[in-house]
């Protein structure tokens, strides 16, 4: 840049990494040829790393005083740069999503944005796999696009304001990980991700069994992720496992996230989390059991230096999901006392989703009691609530009266019992046990 704030130095001067003396000191020490940057890691003035980040954020910065720029761009091949200069280790999709959350007005952003349009995962594997660090919006946003929802339904189902959902979506569209279509796209090979199923009230227990409710949590936390891992880390392998591995794992993992599982007690209400997995390890599948398709695949991870990812980014990742449960949950408390159910009950759902604790678990059951075609999706969460939570008395009560209504007098027995196993003297649970004799 020529801009004089945007150069190296004033930009260290400007973020308090460099007085104001010492640039001018530095500078007099500088030979004829020699960058400004090795200067500084010469004379110990800076770390390699904190000058790699300043420059990465000094370049989103230069991006995004020219994104909303009217001009144009033009690439032109085979100039050559100089060999000395710093080659940043980001993406350029890392950068626009960087720079479009530094803009200061959103309404350019709008721009990008039609409406109407269905917001599809992007079908490039290349811009869709690269290796970017969303922030916990963005990651959240991502995490409910299905290609099935128009960018105003999105709106709708997403605790955002205004300005932060034009923002993650924008960056999103810019950086390559989405794409807006005008109509929902075709996909005949793929499993439907939902589907609504009449009440079916079978003989079960009264609660989950241990393995069933870790299994539970297993499947909704690997169908949250699973679509950001890399294709190998998809079946659990490294990238040099053999065809036969990688066939032997692909029937292994059909078999246990196929969603005809969905019709096993504990996996009812997770259909479409099984569908996810499914079809995210059959991508993998696809690719990797293709020799051709597999070294494409293999020499971009090389490029994108994806073949791994860092433990704390997903750390990083799992709590900001965990923040934005919360706030979800939150928003749906308020809803409720309003009497907006049919607002609450995605943004409980959305908390259910990341996460599943047995409250969150039993505002979304009462919810959807309040629909005569979702008994059984009711009940399986009330089911999760006291399996996690085997002194959740509001939960075995809701369980008794649910039964009870129903005609099943022992099953809303045993549940009241439950509650008076710990609380022999709780009002409600002997008043609803005198009922049932």
């Amino acid at each position: 840049s020529e801009v004089e704030e945007e150069k190296l130095g004033q930009w260290l001067v400007d973020r308090g990494l460099l007085e104001r003396e010492q640039l001018a000191l530095t500078l007099l020490r500088q030979e004829n040829g020699e960058l400004f940057g090795d200067l500084l890691l010469r004379q110990g003035v800076v770390e390699a790393e904190q000058l790699h980040e300043e420059l990465v954020e000094r370049a989103a910065l230069i991006l995004s005083r020219l994104l909303p720029a009217p001009v144009s761009f033009e690439f032109k091949p085979g100039e050559k740069g100089d060999p000395r200069m710093c080659v940043l280790d980001v993406t350029m999709g890392d950068l626009l999503l960087r720079a479009i959350r530094r803009l200061p007005d959103g309404e350019i952003l709008q721009k990008l944005i039609n409406p109407k349009a269905f917001v599809c995962a992007q079908s490039d594997v290349l811009l869709r796999e690269q290796k970017v660090h969303l922030s916990a919006s963005e990651a959240f946003l991502l995490s409910r696009v299905n290609g099935r929802t128009t960018t105003d339904q999105l709106r709708r189902l997403v605790p955002f304001s205004e300005e932060d959902f034009v923002k993650a979506l924008a960056g999103l569209i810019t950086a390559g990980l989405v794409e807006l279509s005008d109509a929902p796209p075709q996909a005949p090979v793929r499993l439907a991700l939902t589907q609504e199923e009449p009440e079916v009230l079978v003989d079960e227990t009264v609660a989950f069994e241990p393995h069933q409710a870790a299994e539970h949590q297993r499947v909704l936390k690997l169908a949250s992720e699973i679509e950001r891992q890399h294709y190998y880390r998809r079946l659990g392998l490294s990238p040099g496992a053999t065809q036969d591995q990688i066939h032997e794992r692909y029937r292994e993992l059909a078999r246990m996230f196929h969603p005809d599982r969905a019709s096993e007690p504990h996996l009812r209400t997770l259909r479409s989390e099984l569908a996810r997995i499914f079809n995210a390890v059959k991508d993998a599948y696809d690719t990797l059991s293709d020799p051709e398709r597999r070294a494409r695949y293999d020499q971009f991870l090389r490029q994108a230096e994806a073949g791994h990812e860092d433990f704390q980014e997903e750390e990083r990742r799992r709590k900001a999901q965990l923040e934005l449960a919360r706030a979800s949950k939150k928003q749906a408390d308020l809803l409720l006392k309003a009497g907006d159910y049919g607002g609450a009950l995605p943004l409980l759902e959305q908390a259910a989703r990341f996460a599943p604790e047995a409250d969150t678990l039993l505002l979304l059951a009462r919810v959807e009691l309040r629909n005569p075609m979702w008994g059984q999706r009711a009940l399986s969460h009330l089911r999760m609530a006291v399996s996690l939570d085997p002194q959740l008395t509001p939960a075995w009560l809701e369980l008794a009266r649910f039964w009870f209504k129903r005609r099943q007098v022992q099953r809303a027995l045993a549940c009241v019992e439950k509650v008076l196993e710990y609380d022999p003297k709780n009002a409600e649970a002997l008043e609803l046990r005198r009922q049932m004799k």
